[in-house]
């Protein structure tokens, strides 16, 4: 549970301390070995540290809260759109200085737009964060915008947009499938890069007036995980950020999970050498503790090689040579998916009658208890596998700060795994694996010409 730290401050003035809990494994005394602490600037800039000497290195995250969800239609694509803008010059940098300065330091510097967040991060010796922080700080604030550079980063999107979806079968089929299974104002209707004909109709002014109302300090969280010192770090944030302007933020939609009266199906015709199908069943959000069953089910159906439908449909029946799915961790409800991959020109009704007999018989039966203990043992190493590193902690903080409000929820969540009953599983699987709750597209080869 959260508390307040309640011994002598010590943290410089303009910080003030909101949230100080255990992070992870304890010592033999029963101390945590670890604590995130969050703080919060007068404003609203979020802070959280974690302080970790287990190698002098550090990892510097920018989180902000906007994404694609955040868009509206006509103006698709823009958040990610702007964090390639953000990598071009501010006012005090030239273009590619900020990248020169940190790789001269061996750092290694990235950025990612997902449809409920936007980050940047950097991981780097210790020695370099007052330097990531200033350069940080630097764009968050000063950015330029000019024309030249909204049509140079058009083409590059455009581009990307290009291979990626366009010319790319799982690409421009998944983005099929949220369209039409998704109405048409739901925040995930439409792909993270944003559909062509808005990219091409951007102009700077769109670009700046998103720059200066998500890049605000009340609409951000920075993380920094490492071996470095924490009054220093959040003196020198105070100085950096403190005098950064708070912006009105839109706000959020709250989606609510609707049901699907009847399946949706469709053919599609795409540039490939064997049939395909893609499947999206109306689900739950992320923060639901249905999510959670669907987490394991998704494990025992679709999880691994030996998993229930790869086992029947790609090793027994030798009829798919790829059937995966699962759902996104989003802030919304959103789409548990499967795609299948035929092996060969086999009616694809064929291949779905085996998914539907395989998802009833689970429906009905709910998994064992070997697959239940196996698939929660699996989904419990992966969250902790991808925390050993500083750059994982960093990614896990602000995810979970930034979706559900509370880094704290990363130890919770996985407590929560653990109570995970068949029941729970069987119940989540019944509502979300109906037919009628469901978008099927067919995908066939395009005729040759």
């Amino acid at each position: 549970m959260s508390r307040i730290h309640r011994g002598r401050d010590h943290h410089p003035p303009g910080v003030t301390l909101e949230r100080d809990v255990p992070f992870g494994e304890h010592d033999h005394a029963g101390a945590p070995l670890l604590r995130v602490r969050r703080y919060r600037l007068d404003n609203g800039l979020a802070i959280s540290t974690l302080i970790d000497r287990a190698a002098p290195v550090v990892s510097f995250h920018t989180w902000f809260r906007v994404g694609s969800s955040d868009e509206r239609p006509g103006k698709t694509g823009l958040a990610h759109f702007l964090e390639h803008l953000m990598f071009n010059e501010t006012t005090n940098r030239a273009l590619g200085e900020m990248d020169r300065l940190l790789e001269g330091e061996g750092a290694d510097s990235n950025a990612a737009t997902w449809t409920d967040w936007t980050h940047y991060h950097s991981s780097l010796p210790k020695r370099a964060l007052p330097l990531c922080m200033e350069l940080e700080a630097d764009r968050m604030q000063n950015l330029v915008i000019k024309d030249a550079q909204v049509e140079s980063e058009r083409e590059v999107v455009m581009s990307e947009r290009r291979d990626c979806v366009d010319d790319d079968v799982e690409g421009s089929v998944s983005e099929e499938l949220y369209r039409r299974a998704l109405s048409k104002d739901h925040p995930y209707a439409w792909p993270t890069i944003g559909w062509m004909r808005d990219i091409k109709r951007y102009e700077r002014r769109d670009c700046d007036r998103f720059y200066r109302t998500f890049y605000a300090p009340n609409n951000a969280h920075l993380i920094a995980v490492g071996d470095f010192n924490e009054k220093t770090f959040l003196k020198r944030a105070v100085e950096l950020y403190g005098g950064m302007k708070r912006a009105r933020i839109p706000a959020q939609k709250t989606v609510k999970k609707t049901r699907q009266r009847k399946e949706k199906r469709a053919t599609l015709k795409r540039a490939t050498e064997t049939k395909k199908i893609s499947i999206g069943y109306r689900g739950p959000a992320f923060a639901s503790p249905e999510w959670m069953a669907l987490r394991v089910a998704e494990e025992i159906l679709i999880g691994r090689s030996a998993a229930r439908l790869p086992q029947r449909m790609v090793v027994d029946e030798e009829s798919a040579r790829v059937v995966r799915g699962g759902m996104a961790p989003w802030r919304h409800p959103s789409l548990f998916e499967f795609w299948v991959d035929q092996r060969d020109d086999r009616e694809s009704e064929a291949l779905l009658s085996v998914i539907d007999e395989e998802l009833a018989r689970f429906v009905k039966d709910g998994p064992s208890e070997d697959e239940l203990a196996r698939a929660k043992a699996r989904i419990e190493l992966d969250l902790l596998c991808g925390m050993e590193t500083a750059n994982g902690k960093a990614e896990q903080i602000g995810f979970y700060e930034t979706v559900c409000g509370d880094a704290a929820e990363i130890f919770t969540r996985l407590a929560g795994y653990r109570e995970v009953s068949a029941r729970d599983v069987q119940s989540a699987s019944r509502e979300t694996f109906d037919p009628r709750q469901r978008t099927v597209l067919f995908v066939t080869p395009r005729e040759r010409r």
